[in-house]
């Protein structure tokens, strides 16, 4: 997941592109069959391939072809179109290498069929041109991925292209699956943290009202932090990157907490330790708006 989502990062793949994506996936997905079909038609119209391929042609697992292309409408990126086309040279090799200049003509037809497409469906010329502009991005993002992960000419690199795209493929599931549970455990523990802030006004209602507001401003801010952890775990899934400035946030969050504790609790005993305290929110305050202020900007 994280693999993919820098590699789209480096072809300036932003929101708002997803927003255009997103707005025509449905529409885009109903045509799953006809690009399969238009694709094994285009193949079969090469003489060269078909001197070369003719034989499997029929045979070839256009499964593969099928997921790979409702990733790439869905704006994702997977290796199934790499191991689409090494099934053509694990047939017949060397001299039925699939070169990668014949991968760059086979992109520029699907690039072409997706164009042709949008025409057909996008509703005005604004919408048009976002839309091929965000798919243009994910289809050269899907050039790059695949000629750095399908190697031809060599049996054995092709075995090698497959097993690293395995690799890949079950790592980022291994991440889906990791962050799924630690979204789940975030959501248990803001749920326990409801429960033991109202538990805790309850067993405090009878105190002085200074120790109850202490108590209830502590137990709020840790809320705040654990409400932030369940927004950056929800925003990974969704393909984002890692943003450093939820941490610095949280311990922000834990600094700001201990100064409002001592202060409404009169503790001025330690003045340096406050004078600390409050260097360190400054610090971190500078801190978090530096790293804010650059996420944001990467995201256009």
């Amino acid at each position: 997941m994280i693999y993919y989502a820098e590699i789209l990062s480096r072809f300036d793949f932003a929101e708002s592109d997803m927003e255009y994506i997103n707005s025509i996936n449905e529409n885009m997905a109903e045509l799953d069959d006809a690009f399969v079909k238009d694709v094994i038609a285009y193949l079969q119209k090469d003489k060269l391939f078909m001197s070369e391929y003719g034989h499997i042609i029929e045979k070839l697992n256009t499964d593969k072809l099928s997921l790979w292309y409702r990733g790439i409408i869905a704006g994702k990126l997977n290796g199934y179109f790499s191991e689409f086309v090494s099934d053509f040279n694990l047939h017949q090799v060397p001299h039925g290498g699939f070169s990668g200049e014949r991968i760059s003509e086979l992109f520029n037809f699907i690039r072409l069929w997706i164009q042709s497409k949008l025409i057909e469906i996008a509703s005005c010329e604004w919408d048009y041109k976002g839309i091929l502009q965000a798919y243009t991005k994910v289809i050269n993002a899907a050039i790059y991925v695949t000629m750095n992960t399908y190697v031809p000419r060599d049996k054995s690199t092709s075995h090698t292209s497959k097993m690293k795209n395995k690799i890949l493929t079950w790592a980022e599931k291994a991440s889906l699956v990791t962050h799924s549970m630690l979204l789940v455990f975030l959501i248990i523990m803001t749920l326990a943290g409801v429960g033991f802030f109202i538990w805790s006004l309850w067993d405090l209602k009878d105190v002085a009202p200074g120790k109850l507001f202490v108590t209830a401003l502590g137990s709020l801010l840790v809320l705040w932090v654990l409400i932030e952890l369940i927004n950056s775990e929800i925003q990974m899934l969704r393909g984002d990157k890692f943003k450093i400035s939820i941490f610095v946030g949280v311990v922000l969050i834990a600094f700001i907490r201990e100064v409002l504790i001592m202060t409404l609790k009169h503790d001025a005993g330690n003045t340096k330790t406050m004078i600390l305290m409050l260097g360190g929110i400054l610090v971190l305050g500078i801190t978090y708006w530096l790293l804010a202020k650059s996420e944001e900007k990467s995201k256009h």
